[in-house]
Order: structure tokens, then C-alpha cells, then sequence
């Protein structure tokens, strides 16, 4: 197996990262999911479950959590 960077995907949810400083770019809060989530199972248009945009999911979590 050829490694050509500090990342590699071993399976979709498996990676092994090589450099302790690529790890906030890859795990952190704000990331924007891709497409691999769009799979229709909750319709076809996006819904709270399957939103893309972290920033877009926010606003509509904080509208249907409850208060604290």
C-alpha cells in the first residue's frame, strides 16, 4: 500500500492519520457533511437527520431542542 499523505482512508469511516497536527482538520465540530448522507431514506429534500451544513443543522437544533 502506497501512502501519499499524512491521511489515508482505510473504509468510510476508518482513517489512519500519521501527523498529530492533521487531526483537527479531519475531527472537528464544524465540518459540512457530504453527500454520502443525502440518501433519501428521510425524504427527498434535506430534514434535521440528514442536513449537510453544520451551520444550517445548528440553527434548526436549537429551534426543536428543548430549553435548559
Amino acid at each position: 500500500m502506497d501512502i501519499l499523505g499524512p491521511v489515508v482512508r482505510i473504509t468510510p469511516p476508518l482513517l489512519l492519520v500519521s501527523d498529530h497536527e492533521k487531526l483537527p482538520e479531519v475531527y472537528h465540530r464544524n465540518a459540512d457533511k457530504t453527500g454520502h448522507y443525502m440518501t433519501g431514506s428521510f425524504g427527498e429534500t434535506e430534514s434535521l437527520f440528514n442536513m449537510r451544513s453544520h451551520k444550517t443543522h445548528a440553527v434548526f437544533r436549537k429551534h426543536v431542542a428543548g430549553p435548559v
